[in-house]
């Protein structure tokens, strides 16, 4: 199973103390559909794929240090 993640983020300093720290987040970038598992018992849904690799799905994050 192969899965690309890609992720950046940048710390801006404020007034002060103060940081804002913006994250971008892409999970299984390349969107690959991986067979995990499938059902190996005999009967009707024999062989019938069970599970797959999650979907892409992007994370927006804000952190703010004062």
């Amino acid at each position: 199973v192969n899965q690309l993640n890609f992720a950046v983020n940048r710390v801006f300093r404020g007034v002060g103390n103060a940081r804002i720290q913006p994250r971008f987040e892409l999970h299984n970038a390349l969107n690959s559909a991986s067979i995990l598992s499938i059902n190996p018992r005999y009967g009707p849904a024999w062989q019938l794929v069970r599970t797959v690799l999650a979907p892409r799905h992007a994370k927006f994050a804000l952190q703010i240090d004062f």
